[in-house]
């Protein structure tokens, strides 16, 4: 988080809106509610869950907690010998996560995407994401409820305004993570793409960049 707040400071750029999907959208709630009050103008979100939202529905919603397994086997180190011989692909091959949700249209663009992901020590630094992060992923046959000794975050209210662009048919994150949003955001715009997956900045372009063009002219900077 910090790493944004000095890459605008070496760019020259006081204010911004911050922009992010999925880990990136992580950070970037992360980066407007610690800007909010100074730097950060406006959010957009891009399939990215709010994290008090997301860490509850990872105890209390059976679908959710189906969907975030995947995270106990990217924390597994057991396989880390054949992550490094193999890449991400190691992991996702023939998933939801993996070449399934690649770019079909773009062939160049998906034999980039693919040779990033066979290089080894990269898949390992994308994966210690989620060995950092603090978040509780209970194994699926956990009670369906918040335990007392549970370590929710606690995060402020966003007060900016705040575009949350969201696929319904998303495999690793439930369309419960919308429900209930404006608990956590004042100032919120909420646009959903039905028939569209997690990856919906290569599935669904035109439909993200219209939502994020319409937001941002709306919310426009004060002159």
């Amino acid at each position: 988080m910090e790493d944004v707040f000095l890459l605008a400071d070496a760019m020259g750029v006081n204010r911004f809106t911050i922009v992010g999907h999925d880990w990136g959208g992580a950070l970037a709630w992360a980066v407007a509610m610690r800007g909010q009050e100074s730097r950060v103008e406006r959010a957009i979100l891009c399939n990215a869950a709010h994290p008090v939202i997301y860490a509850r529905l990872l105890w209390t919603d059976a679908e959710q907690r189906a969907a975030g397994q995947y995270m106990r086997v990217y924390r597994d180190t057991s396989r880390d010998g054949e992550v490094r011989e193999k890449g991400l692909l190691a992991l996702v091959g023939g998933t939801g996560n993996g070449t399934g949700a690649l770019p079909e249209d773009d062939p160049e663009e998906r034999a980039a995407i693919l040779a990033d992901w066979a290089d080894g020590e990269a898949a390992l630094a994308m994966i210690n994401w989620y060995r950092a992060t603090p978040l509780a992923v209970p194994p699926e046959e956990a009670p369906l409820e918040v335990p007392p000794d549970a370590k929710l975050p606690r995060v402020p209210v966003l007060t900016i305004p705040t575009l949350v662009v969201w696929a319904l048919d998303d495999h690793a994150l439930s369309p419960r993570n919308i429900e209930g949003l404006e608990e956590w955001v004042e100032d919120l715009t909420l646009e959903t793409l039905p028939d569209c997956g997690h990856f919906l900045t290569w599935q669904a372009p035109d439909k993200v960049n219209a939502a994020m063009e319409g937001f941002l002219r709306q919310k426009a900077r004060p002159r």
